[in-house]
């Protein structure tokens, strides 16, 4: 997935923090070789430090992806109207029979944008879907 690309930016940071670990280990390792004066092991470990720093450079450079959510549009459709009911609802004014019908609707909107924010979590997703 690093090769290609494919990383969210939770995965990057994630792939960030391993490679980091990783880096210092053999940091450590290299500098208890060479402190016993293990010349094999030196050479050995230095190959695989500039391969991971390699690696780390990398990752650094490559750009999250975002994943579509599955009813964006229908969400974002939903929300802009919920966003306007709700300044309806606000008004101080006596509101026309058509605003009324329109406010009465609400509850059914809200049904509809929670049932599409539910189907449009991915697997290991944590948070609900929220576009705003």
């Amino acid at each position: 997935m690093v090769a290609s690309g494919n990383l969210t930016n939770g995965e990057k940071d994630m792939v960030l923090a391993q490679l980091a670990s990783k880096l210092e280990q053999l940091e450590g390792q290299l500098a208890s070789a060479e402190a016993d004066g293990k010349a094999k092991k030196v050479e050995k470990l230095q190959e695989l430090l500039s391969e991971l720093r390699v690696k780390l450079a990398a990752t650094r450079d490559v750009k999250p992806i975002k994943r579509p959510t599955k009813f964006e549009a229908e969400i974002k459709a939903v929300q802009k109207k919920l966003a306007e009911l709700a300044k309806l609802e606000g008004s101080k004014a006596v509101l026309p029979l058509a605003e009324v019908q329109k406010l009465a609707a609400r509850p059914k909107l809200l049904e509809d944008l929670s049932a599409m924010q539910a189907e449009s979590r991915g697997w290991f997703s944590e948070d609900p879907v929220a576009l705003s």
